[in-house]
């Protein structure tokens, strides 16, 4: 409008005004979008040869409408067809170098912003796998210094069985019982490896018998199905959910007796708990036995292992899912 006022030329009307404003934003707008959606992908030459082709396309589409519309809406039929075409050719070509400028900057700064997420997912990766690295090497020392002491129980648990095993069997076999107990204990933390569920069922097993032998009236059912020697577990993976029954449950009551069960389905592991609460029981001990569990899951396993608590008031369960 300014160009025509100075020139003392015919002043563009509003409607082509109107028109030439849509249309170059139009065509802005756009070649952007076509460019995001199918101009960068494969490599730089496909690229370049994409977005040459979309421009073509919509510089031969921009030059039918503009001359149809300047001949059959506007009336403008005097004017030169070629310097028409030329005009609206330049006009065109102006947007779609902005529309190609714009998207390209959008692209570079998509690629920084992922280029800068990869980079902070991979150091937070780093910084988690050293720091579990640090919590592993704390343990095995802490393991290194107590070596001593598990010779010097085991030592005495022997000697106590060989002078009780004639005079009071019982007692004998509730030591070697829990001998055998700690034993596995200790091994598995020193070696700080998976082992057989196999091995983490008897243990179990122990456990309830060393518990039922000191207190009677407890009511606790443990099933489990017959399972290869090969098939692994993290240590403790039951014995924790049992321990942990033994401690806050009521399992005094025979009609609501404490379940532990193990089961084998869709290639899954599934360890689950179900008991009484016992609300007078005095807790002890640290209170973290599940908490360290769910722990040792997610560091163990990832995503591939879940551990869920459910209560209702009155009864409470654990469901452990790792897959196979």
């Amino acid at each position: 409008m300014i160009l025509a006022l100075g020139a003392k030329t015919e002043v563009p009307s509003i409607n082509q005004l109107i028109f030439y404003y849509l249309e170059n934003l139009i065509t802005f707008y756009l070649y952007y979008k076509l460019l995001k959606r199918w101009g960068f992908r494969g490599n730089a030459i496909g690229r370049h040869l994409t977005s040459i082709r979309i421009g073509v396309q919509i510089l031969c589409l921009y030059l039918i409408i503009s001359y149809g519309v300047w001949v059959k809406l506007l009336s403008h039929p005097q004017e030169d067809i070629v310097q028409f075409l030329l005009k609206n050719a330049y006009r065109c070509i102006l947007f779609l170098i902005y529309g190609f400028t714009y998207a390209n900057h959008k692209q570079v700064l998509t690629e920084e912003r992922i280029s800068s997420t990869l980079k902070e997912r991979v150091l937070q990766q780093e910084v988690d796998q050293l720091r579990m690295e640090n919590e592993l090497l704390k343990e095995r020392n802490r393991n290194l210094v107590s070596q001593i002491t598990p010779h010097f129980v085991f030592n005495n648990f022997a000697a106590m069985h060989r002078d009780t095993y004639l005079v009071a069997p019982k007692v004998a076999q509730r030591i070697l019982s829990l001998s055998k107990l700690l034993q596995y204990s200790f091994g598995a933390l020193s070696r700080n490896i998976n082992v057989s569920l196999q091995m983490e069922i008897k243990q179990v097993e122990r456990f309830i018998g060393l518990n039922q032998l000191e207190e009677r009236n407890l009511n606790v059912k443990f099933s489990y199905p017959d399972v290869s020697a090969d098939l692994t577990v993290i240590p403790f993976s039951i014995l924790t959910l049992a321990e942990n029954m033994f401690k806050h449950g009521d399992l005094s009551n025979a009609s609501y007796p404490g379940i532990i069960k193990v089961e084998l389905k869709n290639y899954k592991i599934i360890i689950s708990t179900h008991n009484l609460i016992e609300v007078l029981k005095v807790s002890t001990g640290f209170g973290s036995g599940l908490d360290n569990l769910k722990q040792r899951l997610a560091y163990t396993y990832g995503d591939t292992a879940s551990m869920e608590t459910w209560t209702d008031g009155r009864f409470f369960e654990v469901r452990v899912v790792i897959d196979l």
